[in-house]
């Protein structure tokens, strides 16, 4: 039997007389017999009324029934520190992600140009085969980097309508583009 523990601190940088220096358990799970255990939680930062800068530490601890009753400790993940920005620096880094997007797509059209034109000029190919399908690669990783953008300003709930329609431009011209690169 063990267990399984996530857990989170507040490090450095929060504001004075606010958040939480213990440590706070989010969720736990018990693995009967079994050799993997899962927990998942939800860590709303709002409520921890921290300030940009502001550092949390997130772990992992799974401890084995067999080793804690001999008085063996358990083994702790590596912390994930998560530092607290503020809405104009997300909505920034946003900005920059959907540029790289943007550029990749160039390279997507152009990457797809190419490969159209080698099959006009030399027929259906293993190479021309090849260039279209590393195209239609691009398109997927593409659509679920937008994907990952829509899903981080959904968690983070920032709701831009700006960089919402943009993000649906995006995975509306992908999805049309997808096709062409099959």
């Amino acid at each position: 039997r063990a267990s399984v523990v996530l857990e989170y601190a507040v490090a450095d940088g929060a504001p004075s007389g606010q958040g939480d220096s213990g440590v706070t358990v989010l969720a736990s799970a018990e693995a009967l017999g079994e050799r993997r255990a899962a927990a998942a939680s939800e860590l709303d930062l709002s409520t921890l009324h921290l300030g940009p800068g502001s550092a949390v530490l997130v772990n992992a601890v799974a401890v084995d029934a067999r080793r804690a009753a001999s008085g063996g400790d358990g083994v702790r993940s590596a912390p994930r520190r998560l530092i607290v920005i503020d809405e104009s620096e997300f909505i920034s880094q946003v900005q920059r992600a959907l540029a790289e997007v943007r550029q990749s797509a160039i390279r997507a059209d152009a990457q797809q140009a190419q490969a159209q034109e080698r099959a006009r000029e030399q027929g259906p190919t293993r190479n021309a085969r090849r260039a279209q399908s590393q195209v239609g690669d691009r398109v997927r990783e593409q659509q679920e980097q937008l994907e990952d953008l829509a899903n981080r300003l959904e968690r983070n709930r920032l709701d831009d309508e700006r960089l919402g329609q943009l993000i649906e431009q995006a995975q509306g011209a992908l999805s049309r583009a997808e096709p062409a690169s099959a």
